[in-house]
């Protein structure tokens, strides 16, 4: 039967803390060690320069068209002009985990040689393929 006066009590606080480095990491994680109450709950991980990377690689999909009109104003002897053009989405894509990360998973899994490469093996956070499209509208310049 339940009482109006409560005979134990449960406390907990939730706490977000963002880690800016492997040091601050550690820190957190000794921390849980030493106290037996403290618990991790999870980890998310953020990419802290993205604006950054997407204006390199949209100035590197520039560059590359770039190259291109280059190459066909010399090859065709005329003058390109732009006159519009269009970003695509950018797309994030991890790559595959290295082979050799790969055949030590698996054989830490017990798997063996040619098992390692079939591995269905999660790609690692900090590996990451970027590609964004860019298409450019030229036109040929008249030469008077």
């Amino acid at each position: 039967m339940l009482g109006r006066n409560p005979n134990a009590y449960e406390v907990s606080a939730r706490l977000e803390v963002k880690a800016r480095s492997e040091e601050h990491l550690q820190l957190l994680a000794a921390a849980a060690d030493e106290h037996e109450e403290v618990i991790f709950d999870g980890t998310e991980f953020e990419h802290s320069d993205e604006e950054e990377f997407e204006r390199q690689v949209r100035e590197l999909a520039i560059e590359d068209v770039m190259a291109q009109k280059a190459y066909y104003e010399t090859s065709l002897g005329i003058e390109l002009r732009a006159i519009n053009f269009f970003y695509g989405n950018l797309q994030r894509q991890p790559r595959d985990m290295p082979l050799r990360a790969m055949e030590f998973a698996a054989d830490s899994a017990g798997m063996a040689g040619t098992a390692a490469a079939n591995a269905a093996i999660t790609p690692s956070f900090d590996e990451v393929d970027y590609r964004m499209s860019v298409t450019v509208i030229f036109e040929i310049v008249e030469s008077n």
